[in-house]
């Protein structure tokens, strides 16, 4: 199965960015997990292809269009209402249905944990938005083989000038 991770990185231009992801990642996988590193998309929205893999960043990919993507990763359908909202009892459950609930649980423990780390950054004096941000916020972070953002901007020089923060496209199969 094919997924796009995105990995957020300070680099001084696309093609810094993605040799900086392949390295970090170079561990990740075998021969039945891999990935292509597909393109990268800048804070100021400059686009960088590496023409491989199927997930490349289109010519007018900005961040908000990334946003965008991962807005409707964060849709979570009410699984626990669908389910057990009729009056139907847990233990009742279908071996499927339970499956579907411990995804819609997972969802929404996801969904916590970003809502507590901007919460915690914002007292901290942060100013962050109230949607989701790829330049600020992470989701299944380090979770390769699922669609993600990881950040990774820790692992760069901060006395480089002309460092910008970037946005990897990964192709990730598992």
């Amino acid at each position: 199965m094919h997924n796009l991770h995105f990995v957020v990185v300070k680099a001084e231009s696309g093609e810094e960015a993605t040799a900086e992801v392949e390295s970090c990642i170079s561990d990740w996988g075998n021969e039945n997990n891999w990935r292509h590193i597909c393109g990268a998309v800048s804070e100021d929205n400059e686009v960088y292809k590496t023409g491989e893999g199927r997930y490349a960043p289109e010519d007018n990919e900005t961040i908000e269009t990334i946003n965008a993507t991962i807005a409707k990763w964060l849709v979570v359908p009410n699984v626990y209402e669908e389910l057990l909202g009729n009056g139907q009892k847990f233990e009742e459950l279908t071996a499927s249905q339970l499956n579907r609930l411990r995804g819609y649980i997972g969802e929404v423990y996801e969904q916590k944990l970003i809502a507590s780390n901007k919460a915690a950054r914002q007292a901290n004096g942060e100013k962050l938005s109230d949607t989701f941000n790829v330049l600020t916020d992470t989701y299944r972070d380090y979770q390769y083989d699922e669609c993600g953002v990881t950040d990774i901007c820790d692992d760069v020089d901060p006395y480089s000038e002309n460092v910008k923060t970037w946005v990897v496209f990964v192709d990730m199969h598992s």
